[in-house]
């Protein structure tokens, strides 16, 4: 019967974790639902769905710092809805462009670019993105997080965009 019991306590957590994941993707995604690409939204509920296997396994690569603003730390949980509202606000409108095939020096394009390079500022400020380079040139074609929430293509796509916007110097 105890036995029993436990398997009951791990399946409710399991799916209060589900649970979770879907309340946080539908607050992250609530002003823009119908402009969420399905492919990021998959990728989005992947990702915070095995939020805690990233947490344990980047332990072992980076330095805590780094993993604290990773997984935003210290900020409210508002804070932290903002800011996961921005950045699936600003890959939705890369995703777009890259179907749009909308070349990478496109003002749009760059602007948002840009807009994502701000924001990755402002969450691990300049001292962190050696360690991130570093760390991302250490694991070559492997997924840093394990998890993508972006195609390879997009993932190409928005690395020209991030290397045109440096060039430009923006």
């Amino acid at each position: 019967m105890a036995a029993q019991a436990n398997l009951l306590e791990q399946k409710r957590e399991h799916l209060d974790q589900v649970i979770g994941t879907i309340e946080r993707v539908q607050a992250i995604i609530q002003e823009q639902e119908n402009q969420t690409d399905s492919d990021l939204l998959l990728g989005l509920i992947h990702a915070l769905q095995r939020e805690e296997d990233q947490k344990q396994w980047m332990a072992n690569h980076m330095s805590k710092e780094l993993l604290d603003r990773i997984f935003l730390e210290g900020k409210t949980a508002e804070e932290k809805l903002e800011l996961e509202k921005k950045i699936t606000a600003i890959f939705s409108d890369i995703i777009r462009f890259y179907h749009e095939r909308k070349p990478v020096d496109e003002l749009a394009v760059q602007e948002k670019g840009l807009e994502l390079m701000n924001v990755l500022t402002e969450v691990f400020e300049l001292e962190y993105f050696d360690e991130l380079e570093e760390i991302s040139e250490g694991f070559g074609d492997k997924s840093l997080l394990h998890t993508k929430v972006l195609t390879n293509e997009v993932e190409a796509y928005l690395t020209d965009i991030l290397s045109k916007v440096r060039e430009e110097g923006r």
